[in-house]
């Protein structure tokens, strides 16, 4: 994730935050989770799918993140497996 920051071209303030998120855990706010349509959150589960693996490394935290994110979402387990395959 580290390169991914590197080579995104931001400012020097933007990849600060950037990096921020790589240094501490980022909270998980499911709050607008109940106005979303089932398309839009598989959307939003396939798209964390996409970014957890540019690297090819599934980091500990980046399961548990992927775990909050299904349950917060309402994803059942197949469900979730689906789109894990589908990306």
């Amino acid at each position: 994730m580290e390169r991914l920051v590197e080579a995104a071209g931001l400012d020097d303030a933007a990849r600060a935050t950037a990096r921020g998120y790589l240094e501490r855990p980022v909270g998980l706010d499911l709050s607008e989770i109940e106005g979303l349509t089932e398309r839009q959150k598989s959307g939003i589960y396939a798209s964390a799918i996409r970014l957890v693996r540019i690297d090819r490394d599934l980091a500990p935290a980046e399961a548990a993140f992927l775990a909050r994110l299904q349950r917060g979402l309402g994803l059942a387990d197949g469900d979730a497996r689906a789109i894990e395959t589908g990306v």
